[in-house]
């Protein structure tokens, strides 16, 4: 039989005490999201911090589903928006989660952490913002406190994760609230790697503006103009060149941007490239 250290049974213990056997009348309204219902338990005296059996609060069901109103509504009744997931998530990632600005800023005027971090990763609120490219969180987050390079268990900085999923907007947004532009990533990705590798060529003007290698080389040696050149994203290409970019640097199979274009028949890109 397999038994628990005495104090680890004491916690789960607790912990199943705390979310009880199912989930209270108020988190099922909450989860309905009938307000009136959520009104009148709460005006009967329904503890709003009780937790589920999937272990949210009433108010982080609430954040979750962006439902602005009820979450004032359990603020004004006693709810403790501190209170975080099993995960270590905050009601304001569950409410980055639900893509609601007004639920976020209200959390954030309740004075919750901008910085807080769940368990997992380490990722912040900002973290969540820009894996889910809410651009227009980015402002309200940074208004509120958040460090725009606070880095994750695994390094990467809420910019380098927006690069990464494709979320440009979110880039530029974070430049504007002076972001490092040049964080490395795994396999030394930087934010010039993927923008180049889409062919953003916004984005990589506004990283060069602020100061990003444009010669920076990934782990297998790509720099952005190969990535560039790679994807045949010709408006990317002239841009990288006119900024700075050297085209005789070589990757880790011994090719130049040129290199690759003539193996890949881009007749533009080399008449680009071979030009003085």
């Amino acid at each position: 039989m397999i038994r628990l250290i005495p104090i680890l049974a004491g916690a789960m213990l607790a912990a199943g005490a705390a979310r009880g056997a199912e989930d209270s009348p108020l988190l099922k309204a909450v989860a309905g999201r009938q307000t009136a219902e959520v009104r009148g338990l709460l005006d009967s005296g329904a503890d709003p911090n009780v937790a589920g059996t999937a272990g949210d609060t009433p108010l982080l069901a609430a954040a979750r589903l962006g439902e602005q109103g009820v979450v004032r509504l359990l603020l004004n009744h006693g709810a403790k928006a501190t209170t975080r997931r099993p995960n270590g998530e905050t009601a304001l990632h569950a409410a980055v989660e639900s893509g609601s600005a007004g639920t976020l800023k209200l959390l954030l005027d309740e004075g919750l952490n901008a910085n807080a971090v769940e368990e997992s990763g380490g990722q912040s609120p900002l973290h969540y913002v820009a894996a889910e490219g809410r651009t227009e969180m980015v402002p309200i987050l940074v208004d509120g406190g958040a460090v725009v390079d606070l880095a994750s268990k695994s390094g990467v900085t809420p910019l380098w994760l927006a690069a990464k999923n494709g979320h440009f907007d979110t880039v530029r947004a974070l430049l504007a609230a002076d972001a490092d532009a040049d964080p490395s990533g795994p396999d030394q990705l930087r934010p010039m790697h993927m923008a180049a590798r889409a062919g953003d060529a916004e984005t990589l003007k506004a990283l060069i503006d602020a100061e990003a290698d444009v010669n920076s080389k990934t782990s297998d040696g790509s720099t952005p103009l190969h990535l560039a050149v790679s994807g045949n994203h010709e408006a990317a290409v002239k841009l990288l060149l006119a900024r700075g970019a050297r085209r005789d640097l070589k990757d880790a199979k011994g090719q130049t941007p040129l290199d690759i274009a003539k193996e890949r028949q881009f007749a533009a890109l080399v008449a680009i490239l071979s030009a003085p």
